[in-house]
C-alpha cells in the first residue's frame, strides 16, 4: 500500500490515476483476507528477503531525504 501512496502522491494522469487507485483497493481486500485467516499463500523458489528490503527502501528514500531522515 505504501507504493500505491507514494504513486497517488506523483503526478498521474487521469487513467494511471484509476488504475493507481484499482491497486489499492485489491490491497486492502487482501489485508482483510489475511486478517479473517483466508489468505491462500504459494511456495515458491527464489525469494531474496535482503533484495526486497532494498527495494522497499529504494521507494521511500526520496521522501526520507526530504524530511531529513537517515534510512538505515
Amino acid at each position: 500500500m505504501g507504493m500505491t501512496e507514494l504513486l497517488l502522491d506523483s503526478q498521474l494522469d487521469e487513467e494511471q490515476r484509476e488504475y493507481v487507485q484499482t491497486i489499492r483497493k485489491d490491497d486492502i481486500l487482501d489485508f482483510s483476507k489475511i486478517e479473517a485467516g483466508l489468505l491462500d499463500l504459494e511456495v515458491g523458489d527464489g525469494f531474496d528477503l535482503r533484495e526486497c528490503i532494498e527495494d522497499c527502501l529504494d521507494l521511500v528514500a526520496q521522501k526520507a531525504s526530504e524530511k531529513q531522515l537517515d534510512l538505515a
